[in-house]
Order: structure tokens, then sequence, then C-alpha cells
């Protein structure tokens, strides 16, 4: 299966990931800067006890974007959960308020600008 790391503008990622922790987490041993996105999701989503993905979908160019979000959300753990009818991370309340802290909008928003530049 492939998260769409941005579903209609957000990572599906974040479709992402909302999880169970306190925001408190530490993303020391989750996210790695010499790993790749989908190696960075699928460590966000273990550390969950999430379903891990084959792919994810996003802008090549917008990588470092992702990478930068993926950072993020590893520091926020708290604001991503394991989705109950299919074990699929969601981390949306990394960036909606009304989910989370939103304490990686400004991530997916550059991530957002990035995918609609030509």
């Amino acid at each position: 299966m492939t998260a769409k790391l941005f579903a209609l503008g957000a990572l599906t990622f974040m479709s992402a990931v909302s999880f169970g922790c306190s925001s408190s987490d530490s993303s020391s041993s989750v996210y790695s800067a010499s790993a790749s996105p989908l190696e960075n999701w699928n460590a966000i989503a273990r550390a969950k006890g999430c379903k891990e993905e084959t792919a994810i979908e996003f802008t090549e160019r917008c990588t470092a974007e992702v990478q930068t979000l993926l950072s993020c959300t590893a520091d926020h753990l708290g604001d991503c959960h394991c989705e109950s009818d299919d074990n699929d991370l969601n981390c949306e309340g990394t960036y909606k308020a009304d989910e989370g802290s939103a304490s990686c909008k400004a991530e997916v928003d550059a991530i957002q600008a990035c995918e609609v530049k030509k």
C-alpha cells in the first residue's frame, strides 16, 4: 500500500499521523537525517505501533521539506495515532489544531508551497 504523503495537501503521512504518546516524546531514536522519507515514515509508524508502508507519495523536488516535516513529526509523536480501522499512521494532529498541537503546520505549509511551484 502507498501512503500519500500529503493527502489533499497534507502528507498522508500526516494523513498521517496521530499517535497516543505525549508531546514530550523524543525523536532521537525515531528520525534519522540519513534515512529516506519512507524509512523515516516507517520509523514513526513503528514507534507508534502502526502499519508500515511500502511507498509514500510526494513531489521529489520537495524531499528536503518532507524530511523537515518528518523530523518535526518525530518530535511530536503525541499528535500521532494508529487508525482503528486499518492501523494506518495518522499524524494530522501535527498540523491540524482541532486534532492536536499543530506544531508542524509551518512544515506542512512549506511542502504545499513547494508542490505548487512549477
